[in-house]
């Protein structure tokens, strides 16, 4: 058996009451006429396939779970090899083969598996349940590996021609709690596929040819209404392209387009290195970088786009080009601030820097909502001298313990620099009264954690319906603020449903960002100084996504009408909830808006790319 097709571990036998009776004879009845489909979708009785004129004297049925069964896929693939057709002939016995799922998968499974044996499938799986089939194993942690290793195997194994895997029924295996952002908007229709290095071209070429949409997938985490058209779509799932390779010369690293920020963060760190990422370690390292991309270190260094010397890019037509400022400048300036619009990034080529400090300090106060105004404000007077490595990270959120009425303000100050500079720093809101301290040290990669992004934390939760509605600010009006408050708390206590939901405040330092020319790359926000978004979590509920959109819109209304500038929202791209103009997310001075539309008829003239904040 071939070990990349193991069944992942922390597998449990189900609840499930099961017993080995055999069908009972009005079942066998009633199975005989039951359809089956073969591999061109023509149709036979289940008896005609083991009972009849010309068949063997013995006929041996296999079902098996699904087509994409990693452990199935190895079982048919050891049965092929040792039962084969002189062995079973010399018996006078016939293998059949019967799984459930979209007939085209067929002749996929025959070619990966080695299989001459007869393949049928029951995708109303009507059969199974009249015969007792029972489904024997829980679905594991809420996570695709089990598909992915399934879709991976059968690609690295199968032949050239079917590296490429269009329309292949996989979404009705992706549960809401394994991909809640796209699971629930992918039609029967969608595909999951796992190009490697070689196929990518071919594989977007293939979808253009035969008018299937894609979307590139990396860390999963993205939630935008544009995801909502992404129907009968191929997802390009890159997460197995996630090397990181560091140079020689310890200045810059190859990353893959599918690492996750936390892979990318742990391995720099182990060796010596780090960069500005994402904060939420279960995201992939692309997207943020496509939007801007905000991190710890951008006081020091930039955004996160603003680390990229260049970046592979599968262009739309499916060519592969390189992006940088010597070679396609113009693509190169796009990509980062507005790149989910126009091609899939395969290998990024980053700038790193030694470590600072091997820990980052970090003190966290717990203060009660009557002290809103009084944190705020004094926040709003230590921003004007808020240091480069130092951070201001703030959730306004239910914790009923502390208060079972109110929301709490949990409130975090993070610096890479001297651990008393950090700890003089936040003085000021010792004299505040909270209610709670906790001061420590951490390696960066541990920050994530102690921020709740972590894989296990709320940052990464999975199975909920979430909505984000981002607004960059300059400072924090006391008044709008305590509005937000007083709406979360209502708003909990009317439909406990969405007593979930937080407040995040992201104060970073700007320094680096600001350094850097406002001209110089898509991305349009440099001028903000803390980015405030309110979150709306709940359990998937259709009956509440009106009401918690216009929550969260009246949460953002709020904080925009006493900006100082309400005519014009800004923003953040990878957080928008998708009812944003494109002058919100994308700048509104013309001249950006002018220039992205240009390169979009350039680079991408079909507008294939267009499921992520699309510009046209």
């Amino acid at each position: 058996m071939d070990n990349s097709c193991e069944i992942p571990q922390g597998k449990e036998i189900s609840s499930t009451q099961v017993n080995d009776d055999l069908p009972t004879a009005e079942a066998l009845k009633i199975a005989d006429g039951i359809e089956v489909l073969d591999g061109k979708g023509e149709k036979h009785t289940f008896k005609s396939i083991y009972s009849g004129v010309g068949l063997p004297r013995r006929v041996l049925v296999v079902f098996v779970r699904h087509f994409f069964c990693c452990s199935c896929v190895s079982y048919t693939s050891f049965l092929a090899k040792n039962a084969t057709p002189e062995k079973l002939k010399e018996i006078n016995t016939e293998i059949v083969i019967i799984g459930h799922g979209d007939p085209r998968t067929v002749d996929m499974y025959r070619i990966d598996t080695g299989c001459e044996f007869p393949i049928y499938t029951d995708p109303s799986e009507q059969l199974y349940k009249t015969l007792g089939m029972i489904q024997t194993w829980e679905e594991g942690p809420p996570t695709m590996e089990f598909i992915a290793a399934g879709v991976s195997w059968a690609l690295g194994k199968a032949s050239s021609p079917q590296k490429i895997l269009a329309r292949l029924g996989l979404a009705s295996l992706v549960g809401q709690n394994i991909w809640p952002e796209l699971s629930s908007k992918l039609s029967p229709e969608a595909s999951i596929v796992l190009p490697d290095d070689s196929s990518f071209g071919s594989l977007i070429r293939y979808a253009n040819e035969h008018g299937i949409a894609f979307l590139a997938r990396s860390g999963g985490h993205g939630a935008t209404e544009a995801l909502q058209l992404a129907k009968d779509v191929i997802v390009v799932d890159l997460r197995d392209q996630n090397d990181v390779e560091i140079a020689e010369d310890g200045k810059s690293v190859r990353i893959g387009g599918g690492a996750s920020v936390k892979k990318v963060v742990n391995e720099l760190w182990t060796a010596g290195k780090q960069t500005v990422t994402g904060i939420c370690e279960c995201v992939g390292v692309s997207a943020p970088v496509l939007g801007g991309g905000h991190g710890w270190l951008q006081g020091q260094y930039g955004l996160a786009a603003d680390q990229v010397i260049s970046a592979r890019v599968v262009l739309p037509n499916g060519d592969a080009v390189t992006a940088s400022e010597d070679s396609n400048p113009d693509l190169f300036w796009a990509l980062r601030g507005a790149g989910h619009n126009f091609g899939i990034v395969t290998e990024w080529e980053y700038r790193i820097y030694d470590i600072n400090n091997p820990k980052w300090s970090y003190e966290i106060f717990i203060f009660l909502g009557d002290k809103l105004e009084d944190v705020l404000e004094l926040t709003n007077k230590m921003m004007k001298t808020q240091p480069p490595h130092l951070t201001h990270w703030i959730y306004i959120v239910n914790i009923p313990e502390v208060d079972p009425v109110k929301p709490i303000i949990w409130y975090a100050v993070i610096s890479d620099g001297a651990v008393q500079e950090a700890r003089d720093y936040a003085k000021p809101l010792h004299d505040l009264s909270p209610i709670n301290v906790n001061a420590g040290e951490a390696s960066m990669p541990d920050l994530a954690a102690i921020t709740l992004m972590s894989d296990d934390s709320v940052g990464c939760a999975k199975g909920l319906t979430g909505h984000r509605y981002p607004i960059g600010l300059k400072t924090y009006d006391l008044f709008a603020v305590r509005k937000v408050f007083n709406e979360i708390a209502d708003m909990s206590k009317r439909v406990p449903e969405l007593a979930g939901s937080f407040f995040l405040l992201e104060g970073y330092s700007t320094h680096g960002v600001k350094a850097i020319d406002a001209k110089s790359s898509a991305f349009p926000h440099r001028d903000d100084e803390i980015l405030v978004t309110p979150y709306i979590l709940y359990k998937p509920n259709a009956t509440l996504d009106g009401l918690a959109q216009e929550h969260g819109e009246k949460l953002r209304r709020h904080l925009l009408e006493a900006s100082g500038d309400p005519e014009h929202l800004r923003a953040y791209v990878n957080y928008a909830h998708g009812f944003e103009s494109l002058e919100e997310m994308y700048g509104h001075e013309p001249w950006r808006i002018e220039k992205l539309k240009a390169l979009k008829k350039k680079w991408d003239p079909e507008n294939r790319m267009r499921f992520y904040a699309p510009i046209v």
